[in-house]
């Protein structure tokens, strides 16, 4: 899917009357890319679109929801954290298994 497919507007066809004649409108939305609107009785009736279009969709309202999320945050209100300095889990590590530094089982292979 290009760019320049999203921006066009989608080409008419007349509702397929046969078995063949929608195979043919599905099968060049998939080779082109591109959407198709089906006409009945020369209203609009239906879009056909290639399966990207539908993941496009999905990507374009959550990030609208994250955005409208983020816009309702009082950003000034959001405390400043910092990265803990070095030292602060000192004395916290109360118990080391007898086995701690032996190679573990599933690295055996590498060791031997």
């Amino acid at each position: 899917m290009t760019p320049q497919s999203l921006l066009t507007e989608p080409s008419r066809v007349d509702e397929p009357r046969a078995a063949q004649e929608y195979s043919d409108v599905l099968s060049q939305v998939a080779a082109e890319g591109k959407p198709l609107i089906v006409r009945r009785n020369g209203a609009d009736l239906a879009a056909v679109v290639p399966l990207e279009y539908p993941e496009l969709l999905r990507e374009v309202a959550t990030r609208q929801a994250v955005e409208q999320r983020a816009a309702q945050i009082d950003w000034d209100r959001v405390p400043q954290t910092q990265r803990p300095g070095p030292g602060l889990g000192k004395g916290m590590i109360t118990f080391i298994g007898p086995d701690f530094d032996a190679p573990l089982d599933c690295m055996k292979e590498y060791t031997e």
